[in-house]
């Protein structure tokens, strides 16, 4: 039998994981699973489907602070119910559609029952997933934010349906992770992996608070147990900020960049704004030198050095919409930051 964990032991680090842009939610409901079969009547199954009234959300992810979900269900319950409470929810079903910083994003892995696009009738679908651009992207998105990060299963009714999506589809694709855990009934089994949580979900999920800290302000650095040699704590502030503790000695990492000096425990450390700044003024020069491409010469640009941004255009998109996509793509990926300035020299 799994072990349930106590919120008061998890709670620090997923508010890390939070703090850092690393805390993907999964939002592991399965209303429609997919057949052993390929129904014979496609269009009468998914009709049926549409017809089927599904009680509403329950679970207020939408008080969590701004973070990314991966959803399981291809119903609009979840976009209805943030609506509901006059919350922002940016729907990411494509390639060509971009999570938004400081909003929930929700990733529409499962496909739109509405639009009747993408749908897994069998399992047959989840197999060729991979094969999907669109659900290809939404994976490698959930991937890149979990990678050393937590994963948070909300699941209200965990069955067979999900522990065979979580097995063969999440688990491979999750794997970099640093720790997976639930929240969900009980008297609920988890697949292999997965660590369940105490506490109902209101409680957990209305602890989730992201610290941050105003730019300029002194930070207390905190200890979480008696500092000595090898002792380590860290601190996330507005996302890429931590600090480490060993030995009396610190070394801070502030936008990437490493700065050293020496502390002790208790002291404080001021977060300039600049540092939280850097991705987006290191991206302008870049813009700058972008601006200097003609359409054609950016595609070119793109399909020879970055197939997966283009892969995300399609006809009609603007040129403004592909560089931002470009930009993007490095503000994620910084390697891809330095080897776009190389091209671009």
């Amino acid at each position: 039998m799994t072990t349930t964990l106590e919120l008061s032991t998890v709670l620090p680090r997923l508010n890390a994981a939070l703090a850092a842009g690393k805390l993907l939610l999964v939002w592991g409901d399965t209303p429609f699973p997919p057949e052993a079969e390929a129904p014979v009547n496609a269009a009468a199954h998914i009709a049926q489907w549409q017809r089927t009234e599904l009680p509403p959300v329950t679970w207020p992810l939408w008080e969590t602070p701004p973070l990314p979900i991966l959803s399981l269900e291809p119903t609009a319950r979840l976009a209805a119910a943030f609506r509901a409470q006059g919350a922002p929810l940016v729907v990411v079903a494509t390639r060509r559609d971009v999570p938004v910083a400081g909003q929930h994003s929700l990733l529409q892995l499962a496909g739109d029952l509405a639009a009747r696009r993408g749908l897994w009738l069998a399992w047959a679908d989840v197999r060729d997933v991979h094969s999907d651009p669109d659900k290809a992207y939404l994976l490698q998105e959930a991937a890149r934010i979990a990678r050393d990060g937590v994963v948070l299963v909300c699941a209200p009714d965990p069955g067979p349906a999900f522990a065979r999506l979580w097995a063969e589809l999440l688990a491979p694709v999750l794997r970099e992770a640093e720790a997976v855990v639930a929240l969900g009934p009980a008297e609920s089994t988890w697949p292999a992996g997965i660590r369940p949580l105490a506490g109902a979900a209101l409680d957990v999920l209305g602890q989730l608070v992201a610290p941050v800290a105003q730019p300029d302000t002194p930070v207390a650095v905190p200890s979480f147990g008696p500092a000595g040699p090898g002792s380590t704590t860290h601190i996330y502030v507005q996302g890429d900020f931590h600090g480490t503790i060993a030995s009396g000695e610190r070394s801070i990492a502030v936008g990437g960049d490493a700065r050293d000096s020496t502390f002790q425990t208790g002291d404080t450390v001021a977060v300039p704004a600049a540092a939280q700044e850097g991705a987006e003024s290191e991206n302008a020069p870049l813009r700058t030198r972008l601006q200097r491409l003609d359409d054609v010469a950016l595609d070119t640009l793109c399909m020879d050095h970055f197939p997966a941004v283009y892969d995300r255009f399609s006809r009609g998109l603007r040129r403004d919409e592909k560089v931002n996509l470009l930009l993007d793509h490095c503000r994620r990926n910084p390697e891809a930051a330095g080897r776009l300035a190389e091209v671009l020299q």
